[in-house]
């Protein structure tokens, strides 16, 4: 397990890349935005994330403080999701 250190405090996940969380422990789920946690909002809010689902890289977003993380593009390797990642 990784940490990546952020303002907002502490992401844990399988690995980090360029400041990227990949696969993240607990990333931000399905939530009411009004309901939805400000410290999980600042840790989270336009700060991509790679999932990895078999050979897929799913890159997610959670934008502002919306009800889900957003897909944002997969890719078939990290470097490629990384560039996705990079112009969100």
């Amino acid at each position: 397990m990784r940490k990546l250190q952020t303002d907002a405090g502490v992401i844990y996940c399988r690995d980090v890349v360029n400041g990227v969380a990949v696969d993240p422990l607990n990333p931000p789920g399905w939530c009411d935005p009004i309901r939805r946690p400000a410290d999980e909002i600042a840790l989270w809010r336009n700060r991509p994330y790679i999932v990895t689902d078999g050979d897929l890289f799913i890159v997610m977003c959670l934008y502002q403080a919306s009800d889900e993380p957003r897909w944002c593009g997969q890719a078939g390797s990290v470097p490629d999701a990384l560039k996705i990642a990079r112009f969100i």
